[in-house]
């Protein structure tokens, strides 16, 4: 079994690990556990965010651009970052922010740096596609630019301005440039990878990684504008943004429905992606009900809607694609995948549901979707679907 394999495995824990938190959280309205419900919810995010999906897309890009005789660093860093990760699981539920979990999350984001400077030079002189080399040094640009927020939290908090809008704001930047920048463009170059692997190119892919560059960079507006910081300007930048969003949508359809409908064989990897490009797609209707400026401003009021459109990148897109490319590296057997895989859909479907209901004035508020019930059962469901496709990866010989 290669590095690889064995490195998703445990990445793939991971994310069993965070699905797990995630059931705890959802029983504080019956049961505390004697522990802070905040300090449990950094926990379970840091987990799935940096354990998960920042693992998985590293690895990937490792696996891509590194020969084997060159690995043993990255190898060696992922271990590192892993044990960050782990450090984190331990201290963040005793006291969230402090002086023991902040030495962990530090070594992480440090660790990072040091996986991008030995990466960088490989996808350099690397012989594979351009759109994949370009792709990936624009993910890890975003990674750098989003840690600078990390930076400045910490340097709010030091000076004690916790309850300001600076430390918002630095968490919404931190949030903003790692999941729309270093994730989405991610998972872009690994949908590129296998478009490529299939003989299909991708025309006009530069003009798409300008327009998400200038997307993500417009969308940061909309953060200063909730708490006052308001230009009309800004606004019409904004908007511009959002108008550059909505064309890369049009062009990853154009790209990648026809080849991955087209088709009369059903194997895991197709499944994942087309969800992924679902989701996508879905993802960007939201994005663009925020052209209606009320709509903007205020959606920041609506908490449950805010979770939800997180986790709906989260689980929705970006874990998809990193399943597409265990599935590629696997072979899982399929009873074990389709069940775990349609477990996970529905309790990612019935999470989602109920936070987006929550958020619709008249409706969401009372009744049935304010019953805690409803996000527990959901959490269960996606704790059983990671679990069950965590296992369908070790029940068959690997590739």
């Amino acid at each position: 079994m290669s590095f690889f394999q064995k490195a998703w495995r445990l990445s793939s824990g991971v994310l069993v690990i965070a699905a797990l938190l995630g059931v705890v959280l959802r029983l504080y309205p019956f049961y505390s556990f004697g522990l802070t419900y905040k300090h449990l919810l950094h926990t379970h995010s840091h987990v799935a965010v940096l354990g998960w999906l920042f693992a998985g897309f590293y690895l990937f890009m490792v696996w891509l651009f590194v020969p084997s005789e060159a690995q043993a660093p990255f190898r060696r860093l992922f271990y590192g970052m892993q044990w960050a990760v782990a450090g984190m699981l331990c201290t963040f539920p005793v006291q969230g922010y402090g002086p023991l979990s902040i030495p962990f999350s530090t070594l992480h984001i440090l660790l990072s740096y040091a996986a991008i400077y030995g990466l960088v030079p490989f996808i350099g002189k690397s012989k594979q596609a351009a759109v994949l080399r370009h792709g990936s040094l624009l993910a890890l640009a975003f990674h750098l630019l989003a840690t600078l927020g990390t930076w400045a939290l910490a340097i709010v908090m030091a000076k004690k301005l916790k309850h300001t809008p600076a430390y918002e704001l630095a968490i919404k930047w931190y949030l903003h440039f790692e999941f729309q920048g270093w994730f989405f463009v991610a998972a872009f170059v690994v949908a590129a990878y296998f478009l490529l692997r299939r003989g299909i190119t991708l025309p006009g892919w530069k003009m798409a990684l300008f327009l998400w560059t200038f997307a993500t960079l417009c969308g940061y507006i909309l953060y200063p504008a909730w708490h006052g910081i308001y230009s009309p300007t800004l606004q019409m930048l904004r908007r511009a943004g959002l108008l550059a969003e909505l064309a890369i949508t049009f062009w990853w359809i154009w790209c990648l429905l026809p080849h991955y409908a087209c088709t009369a064989r059903a194997t895991p990897h197709r499944i994942a992606m087309l969800t992924a490009l679902a989701t996508f797609v879905g993802r960007q209707f939201m994005v663009a009900l925020l052209w209606q400026e009320s709509i903007a401003m205020h959606s920041f009021a609506y908490r449950a809607a805010v979770i939800g459109f997180l986790h709906w990148m989260h689980l929705g897109i970006f874990t998809q694609v990193l399943w597409a490319w265990g599935a590629f590296l696997f072979s899982p057997r399929y009873h074990y995948f389709y069940a775990g895989f349609f477990c996970f859909l529905a309790g990612f479907l019935l999470q989602e549901l109920d936070l987006f209901m929550q958020a619709i004035p008249l409706i969401g508020q009372k009744g049935v979707f304010l019953s805690p019930w409803w996000l527990f059962i959901a959490a269960c469901f996606l704790t059983c679907g990671s679990s069950l496709l965590l296992f369908s990866f070790f029940s068959r010989a690997s590739k």
